[in-house]
Parts: C-alpha cells; structure tokens; sequence
C-alpha cells in the first residue's frame, strides 16, 4: 500500500514538471521576434523607387530663343520720334538649328522677318518686293547679298529695312556688323537714301 502511494505521489510529479515545460517552451515561442526577411525579399524592396520619375514634356525641351526687330507700327504710321522704331519679338529654335553657325542661324532669322511679325504692333521688316540672294558670315560680318530688282523705296523704308536687320543679325554671337551687297557687289547704298559703302554696326542706329 505505501508502494502503491510513492507510484502515485510519482506520477503526478512527473506530470505536473511536464505541464511547467509546455508552458515555457510556448511563452518563448510567443516572444521569439519575426524571422528576418531573406536575401532576396530585401534585394526586391531595394529595386523599388521611391518616387515615380518625371519625363519632360516636349513643351519643356531645351529650345533656344532669338530676337527679331520689326518696325513699330506707331511709328511707321505716326512718325512720332518720341515712340521706339522697332518692336521686339521672340522666335523659338531647336538646339540642333540654334548650334548650326551663323550663316545658318542669319538665314533662318532673314526667313523669318520675310513672314512678318506676329504682334500688331509692329509691322514687316521686309517688303515682298525686297529679294535676299544669301547671306554669310565672314570674320564677325554678315554679308547679306540682294537682288537689284525691288530695290527701291522712301528713305523711311530704306532706314526701317537697314534697322531691323541689322538689330536682328548682330545679336548672334560674335556678329557684329552687316555688309549689304547687291548681285554680289559692294554698293553706297540700296534705294538713294542710307549709305551702306561700310558694314553697319547695331551702334550705327
């Protein structure tokens, strides 16, 4: 009998130590931090941007402005001395053409005071009459070659033409005068009025 009851006594020692090693082993299970990611998983986060990146409108792509001269309106048609002679008007040109040189860069310019200005307060730079054989830029001078026919005019034309030219041409970068030619020859003047037997500087004026 006393057998039977140190078995007893046993057992439940032995099932009570059982019941305190199931509780620990779950309380650390409970606290045991997260497993760190893998490798891979932390090499994926790192590929991913933080901010979506920008892609440039065409509208804001490096364009390149240039300024043209134009007769202004008010004065062509009032004469007042007190007004400016010219109105100034911006053009946009591709990086590519802005680099092309000079000789380029002037014909482009001479195209576009043919078409005429945009705003209303100015008016063409260049009669339709007034044909521009070519243009070329020697040693810092725009020599910028006419067709005799068409040459004819008041002197405010005249002086309007020779103005707005020559403000447009030597702003380009290292230009700094123009030499007006006709069929290729140096000439005194275009219509009778201003002398062109020099190259005309933007100081001129």
């Amino acid at each position: 009998m006393k057998r039977l009851r140190e078995m007893l006594l046993l057992l439940v020692a032995l099932a009570a130590g059982a019941g305190v090693a199931v509780g620990v082993w779950r309380w650390r299970a409970v606290a045991r931090p997260p497993a760190a990611a893998p490798p891979e998983t932390k090499r994926e986060q790192a590929k991913a941007p933080l901010v979506a990146s920008a892609v440039p409108s065409a509208g804001e792509v490096g364009r390149v402005a240039f300024t043209l001269y134009f007769p202004s309106r008010e004065y062509v048609e009032t004469g007042n001395d007190s007004v400016d002679r010219l109105v100034a008007e911006s053009i946009m040109l591709e990086p590519a053409l802005a680099a092309a040189g000079n000789d380029r860069l002037a014909a482009v310019l001479l195209r576009a005071l043919g078409r005429g200005p945009t705003s209303a307060a100015a008016v063409s730079a260049i009669p339709p009459r007034i044909q521009i054989r070519g243009v070329q830029v020697r040693e810092g001078i725009a020599e910028l070659d006419l067709v005799r026919a068409g040459l004819s005019g008041s002197s405010l034309e005249e002086q309007l033409f020779v103005r707005s030219t020559v403000q447009t041409l030597t702003r380009l970068p290292g230009l700094h005068a123009v030499r007006f030619l006709v069929e290729g020859r140096k000439t005194d003047t275009l219509m009778g009025h201003v002398s062109t037997a020099q190259p005309i500087t933007a100081s001129d004026w």
